[in-house]
């Protein structure tokens, strides 16, 4: 720091507003590499959390209940079948043929996310193939209106 004895006020003026506007710079750049940093966090934490949500859907015990999710609903499919046979109208016929439909796209949704298919019994992946494309009802399937 040069002498203050020697310097004229408008010196020293000058040099304390250089140093002012010094600090004022350097606390802005620490403000934006702050918030920079606070951001870069928030992206790090959803990119964990996105491979942790993938990581727990190929669990062996939620690939399971989707095996067992799978096979109820196509048990569920057949019992609205029956129950549409036995309807005493058209409208409950049509009420059951949306629950039917609905429950059939639970399926193939369910059936889309499961990771090794064979292990699924021959009458259900059978039933996936003729009523399914991908995650969707297939346009083909018996059990649109």
């Amino acid at each position: 720091m040069p002498d203050l004895d020697d310097l004229s006020i408008a010196t020293a003026t000058r040099w304390w507003l250089r140093a002012l506007a010094a600090g004022l710079a350097l606390l802005v750049l620490a403000l934006i590499l702050g918030l920079v940093g606070w951001l870069a966090g928030w992206w790090f934490k959803a990119q964990n959390t996105e491979r942790q949500a993938q990581v727990n859907e190929s669990s062996y015990g939620r690939q399971e209940s989707l095996r067992t999710e799978v096979g109820k609903n196509i048990g569920v499919v057949f019992d609205i079948t029956s129950q549409i046979q036995l309807a005493p109208d058209d409208t409950a016929r049509q009420v059951l043929s949306a629950q039917r439909l609905n429950t059939v796209s639970m399926v193939c949704r369910d059936a889309a996310k499961i990771d090794d298919k064979s292990s699924l019994d021959p009458e259900q992946l059978d039933f996936i193939d003729m009523n399914c494309v991908g995650a969707a009802v297939a346009q083909t399937s018996e059990y649109r209106p």
